[in-house]
């Protein structure tokens, strides 16, 4: 079994990372997990603040290395479990 598992940073990819190492046991075979980090950068133009709050626009500094260091952290764990 091939799982494709698409990662943007957010706190619900980070959650469907976790699940799905929690559940590892529902299958007999270890699946084969591929992670796709997917985050589009947010346009700069002007009054882009008027529409996209701060809070918004600061998620987008969210660094691919610590968000793939967490998931590798989960997934090397899962992994270890399975052994």
């Amino acid at each position: 079994m091939q799982i494709l598992l698409a990662v943007d940073g957010s706190k619900y990819s980070i959650d469907a990372v976790k699940f799905l190492t929690g559940h590892m046991h529902w299958v007999r075979d270890k699946p084969q997990v591929d992670l796709v980090y997917v985050h589009p950068p947010v346009p700069k133009l002007s009054g882009l603040g008027a529409v996209i709050g701060k809070k918004q626009l600061e998620a987008d500094k969210i660094t691919p290395k610590a968000t793939l260091h967490e998931v590798r952290r989960d997934m090397q764990a899962a992994k270890e479990l399975g052994r």
